[in-house]
């Protein structure tokens, strides 16, 4: 015997499984900070200051007399 429910009843599960997905999805972004592996993924390790001058410096953004004067002012 077939069930005699009206069409849009079947709307009603759905709408809450959705529901239910959206608020998981909005509590997993708030709470970020609590999953440390997510965190990690979601920013790169930040670079020394002194490590990026002597990136920029290899790379040839700076001359040495920049370098050094910028070299100054973080160790001082």
């Amino acid at each position: 015997m077939p069930c005699e429910c009206p069409p849009w009843m079947w709307l009603v599960p759905v709408v809450i499984l959705g529901l239910m997905a959206a608020c998981f999805v909005v509590f997993l972004r708030r709470n970020r900070w609590r999953f440390p592996r997510c965190a990690e993924q979601a920013r790169p390790p930040a670079e020394p200051p002194l490590e990026v001058l002597k990136r920029r410096y290899a790379a040839g953004e700076i001359d040495r007399t920049q370098f050094e004067q910028m070299k100054k002012d973080l160790e001082g």
